[in-house]
């Protein structure tokens, strides 16, 4: 399966995401530090800045594209919050029904679906002050 730069580092940053699970948030820099990612590149498609268009669309569409790939592999590790992905991202089913070789196709996310907003997945751990 070949994917682009863009899907690859998508991954790898949500790979570092779910690791973090249920520690400390995790900013964009820092998962560029450990990846070895170029925050440039990370920031580059910034879609809050986008006017509405084809442009933020294909942005918006890759993202969860790529969002729907990395539910199925976080399945395993965190499959309570994957489901609940699953769900917001308006697919029907469960993650952990889909198995990835079958399913590791690039474009299966139908961009007509619903997004449900809902709340914090990771919520933030609020430190106490000793």
């Amino acid at each position: 399966m070949r994917v682009s730069s863009k899907a690859h580092y998508g991954l790898r940053m949500m790979t570092e995401f779910a690791k973090a699970y249920g520690a400390c948030p995790m900013s964009i820099a820092e998962v560029a530090r450990v990846e070895h990612l170029p925050l440039a590149y990370l920031e580059q498609r910034a879609p809050w800045k986008m006017e509405p268009g084809e442009e933020l669309d294909a942005v918006l569409g890759n993202a969860l594209e790529a969002i729907r790939l990395v539910t199925i592999l976080a399945t395993p590790a965190i499959p309570e919050v994957a489901a609940r992905i699953w769900t917001r991202i308006g697919l029907a089913g469960a993650p952990s029904d889909e198995v990835f070789a079958s399913s590791a196709q690039w474009g299966r996310y139908r961009a007509t679906l619903a997004i449900e907003k809902g709340e914090p997945l990771f919520p933030r751990i609020k430190a106490s002050v000793e």
